[in-house]
């Protein structure tokens, strides 16, 4: 299974919903500053899903943002947090998928901050 089938397996009710467009992520480049309160089980996979697509666009900061959002989120201990608790809500199928996400980003991004990722993955597994 590719990467993308990973994630969208793990998060099908993300993909159910209408889906969130490259436009508006271009818009709102990190998941962090999303003004309200985000649903973060259908923004971070559509997120993680436009960081592949548009994995060769280094004009972009979304890639960036986003590996960032993921590590805050495996990090946080705010269990009851609805702005920093996505990895609680996660379940482990989930989990695992941003895990894969992190060593896809590892094997497939040229520009990435490598220990952030292989500190964030341990938060992940």
């Amino acid at each position: 299974m590719n990467i993308v089938q990973v994630i969208q397996n793990a998060f099908p009710d993300a993909m159910n919903e209408s889906s969130i467009s490259d436009e508006a992520i271009q818009q709102n480049e990190s998941l962090m500053e999303i003004e309200g309160t985000p649903d973060y089980l259908k923004y971070v996979p559509a997120y993680m899903l436009w960081c592949i697509r548009n994995k060769d666009n280094y004009d972009q900061l979304v890639t960036d943002y986003t590996i960032d959002a993921i590590a805050n989120f495996g990090r946080s201990k705010i269990e009851h947090n609805n702005h920093f608790n996505f990895r609680y809500r996660c379940n482990a199928e989930q989990r695992s998928a941003v895990a894969s996400f992190l060593r896809w980003c590892l094997e497939n991004l040229t520009i990435v901050d490598e220990e952030q990722i292989k500190r964030s993955i341990k938060y992940w597994i």
